[in-house]
């Protein structure tokens, strides 16, 4: 089969997470992570659990981070509670870039099994991965600084790591990715990227 093939049946959306994942020495890999948003505690902690046996134990994490008035977008920015809440977390599994878009995907499905009597959205699952030069974001709304990665799926760079060291903010990056905490996370992930191979 030939490889670009390959690729595409391993993004069909009745995958069970488990195909997507691989051993670092496989192929070259990436570092996931997920930004978890919500205005209940408890739902980011069970989420968390959930992310953990699905795509490997947490490895590094940040405490829920209350966000303001200026960083809230979509249907937490209208109002329906006082407090929104986002905790990043990172996993131990790996997985190549181009899976990306099949983790977006099946993100959307378990935010689908999270919403309110009004059909609302309870919760937002974030997942991004890091390389040595980059921390990758996905969107499902299209942008001029952001690339089509197939299937409704948007890639958009969130930081950047020089080579003089720690990570960056590109000018479009929202208040909440500008953090001191996110940045130190991630920081602390990029220790966990793995070396690629000789």
């Amino acid at each position: 089969m030939p490889k670009s093939r390959q690729a595409l049946d391993l993004r069909r959306d009745d995958r069970d997470v488990t195909e997507i994942m691989i051993r670092p020495d496989q192929h070259e890999a990436v570092q996931p992570a997920f930004g978890i948003r919500s205005t209940d505690l408890d739902l980011i902690e069970e989420l968390e659990r959930r992310l953990a046996l699905e795509f490997g134990e947490v490895i590094e994490s940040t405490r829920p981070l209350e966000l303001g008035p200026a960083e809230l977008s979509g249907p937490f920015a209208e109002g329906r509670a006082p407090w929104v809440y986002k905790q990043w977390i990172a996993t131990g599994e790996t997985y190549p870039p181009e899976h990306l878009v099949a983790v977006k995907l099946h993100t959307l499905r378990v935010e689908a099994l999270y919403t309110d009597a009004a059909g609302q959205p309870r919760v937002r699952i974030e997942p991004v991965y890091l390389d040595r030069r980059r921390v990758v974001k996905t969107r499902a709304e299209d942008a001029p600084h952001r690339l089509a990665l197939g299937q409704g799926v948007y890639g958009e760079i969130m930081l950047t790591h020089p080579e003089s060291g720690g990570f960056d903010p590109p000018p479009w990056s929202p208040p909440e990715d500008r953090r001191r905490e996110v940045l130190d996370f991630f920081d602390r992930v990029y220790h966990h990227i793995p070396r690629p191979g000789p």
